[in-house]
Order: C-alpha cells, then sequence, then structure tokens
C-alpha cells in the first residue's frame, strides 16, 4: 500500500495534511477501486450476497474508493452543466482535498 493511503485507527484530519492531491498516484488508486469492484463482483455472482454486501461497504468508505469518487466528479465529468458535489464545484486541488475531507 502507497504511503499516502489511510491505514489504521489515527485521525483522518491529522493525516490529511500531508496528502497533496498532485501526488497521488492515479493508477494505483483506480486499481485498488477495481479490483474491490471485482471481488464483489465475483461474490455477487457465486450468490455469496453477504460477503457482496461487506465488499460495497468496504468501498464505500475506503479512502480510495473517496478519492477516486471525487476525482470522477470534478475532473474526469467535463461536461457544460457538471455540478461537481452537491452543485459546489471544485477547481483547485485544495478545494478537491476538501471535498474529500467532507465525504470521509
Amino acid at each position: 500500500m502507497p504511503k499516502w493511503v489511510w491505514q489504521g485507527k489515527c485521525d483522518i484530519n491529522v493525516i490529511m495534511k500531508s496528502w497533496d492531491w498532485n501526488t497521488i498516484i492515479w493508477r494505483k488508486v483506480r486499481k485498488i477501486v477495481f479490483n474491490l469492484q471485482k471481488r464483489i463482483y465475483k461474490a455477487a455472482k457465486a450468490g455469496k450476497f453477504s460477503k457482496a454486501k461487506s465488499l460495497m461497504r468496504l468501498l464505500q468508505y475506503s479512502t480510495c474508493g473517496t478519492f477516486y469518487a471525487v476525482r470522477k466528479v470534478t475532473t474526469d465529468n467535463t461536461g457544460k452543466r457538471t455540478a461537481g458535489i452537491d452543485l459546489r464545484k471544485a477547481k483547485t486541488s485544495k478545494d478537491k482535498m476538501k471535498l474529500v475531507e467532507e465525504v470521509l
């Protein structure tokens, strides 16, 4: 796991001060999220719905999932009327990190 991925029961606000939006390795974030999605699909296909539900919860509250979701909404969706999260636009990296803090 990369150093910037939060693990353990530390205070998230203390750890997030050292994170920077521009230094995140997005390839690794995307890989972690995709692997979790793959595990959810395999568990659901095998009929292990409780396992799939727990994996969905893990993805929902994971740091990588949150980073990827905020990036998808703020950066990857480039439309004329794209509002971002809760009708707020985040153009700078600092604003995007604030959105991640709010979601986590």
